[in-house]
């Protein structure tokens, strides 16, 4: 493996417990809400990177999301003061549906 692709694995992995740490922190969470970061996926140049979440509920996932893109450029912030990087990237958060794709997937071989 390359090593700039060792590099970039441990950025992501970096971000993804740093913003771990300090979404609790930052993002006003009341009790029953849950953000999981699935991933990170952080360009080459460390310009940008995609933080892939899972929200809990379902029913309050669209204020939630909202609530994240609200804090992104506090959580941004945090990542600079603990991350040794001379470049901090921009942070875009995606919702991932790979969890639900996946239970719909085996919900239809089931039914089979």
């Amino acid at each position: 493996m390359p090593k700039s692709f060792d590099r970039i694995a441990q950025v992501n992995e970096t971000i993804r417990l740093e913003l771990a740490k300090h979404i609790p922190e930052i993002l006003p969470i009341e009790e029953g809400e849950l953000v999981t970061i699935t991933r990170v996926m952080t360009s080459r140049d460390l310009g940008h990177a995609k933080i892939f979440v899972t929200l809990f509920p379902d029913t309050r996932q669209d204020e939630l999301f909202a609530r994240l893109k609200e804090h992104a450029k506090e959580l941004r912030h945090e990542l600079s003061q603990g991350m040794p990087l001379f470049r901090v990237p921009e942070l875009s958060f995606q919702i991932d549906t790979t969890e639900k794709q996946a239970q719909h997937i085996e919900k239809l071989l089931d039914s089979l």
